[in-house]
């Protein structure tokens, strides 16, 4: 929050952050790094993680510039509708075009984006497996299941 110039209770983007990577990154590391931010979004999309605010996202300092921190605190919302951090200047809503829209931000095209969103629904519309085998219920599958995009 410190380097965006922002307190807990600004409104901000996804793209902001995306502009410190390209702007203060780990030169050798921004391409990387803008990559696996959009991920992020796309992630959070996917798992109605909507508590995504700026102390949700952490960088690390180097000699040669930021990088992204491990992600952490991420987490679907069962009461949000909209994400706290705009996808693009604007817009709050998950939607998966919406971040393929804002591709040349994270320095991509829209078909590597495209193919993002792919991948990462492929992994998240495993979830309902994995949350079964690690001791979640039927019921609590069932109650959780409308929060997430990538459906089987």
């Amino acid at each position: 929050m410190t380097m965006l110039h922002h307190t807990d209770t600004d409104d901000a983007s996804y793209l902001e952050l995306a502009e410190f990577l390209s702007t203060y990154g780990e030169a050798d590391h921004i391409a990387r790094n803008l990559e696996e931010l959009f991920t992020r979004v796309v992630f959070n999309i996917a798992t109605a993680n909507r508590d995504d605010h700026l102390r949700n996202h952490g960088f690390i300092r180097s000699p040669s510039g930021w990088r992204l921190a491990p992600a952490f605190d991420m987490n679907p919302s069962f009461r949000k509708a909209e994400h706290v951090l705009s996808l693009d200047l604007y817009n709050r809503q998950p939607d998966f075009q919406v971040a393929i829209a804002t591709a040349e931000y994270y320095r991509m095209n829209r078909a590597r984006a495209g193919i993002i969103v792919r991948e990462v629904c492929e992994v998240v519309k495993e979830w309902k497996v994995l949350a079964r085998r690690l001791g979640l219920s039927g019921q609590e599958c069932s109650e959780a299941e409308h929060l997430f995009c990538c459906r089987r």
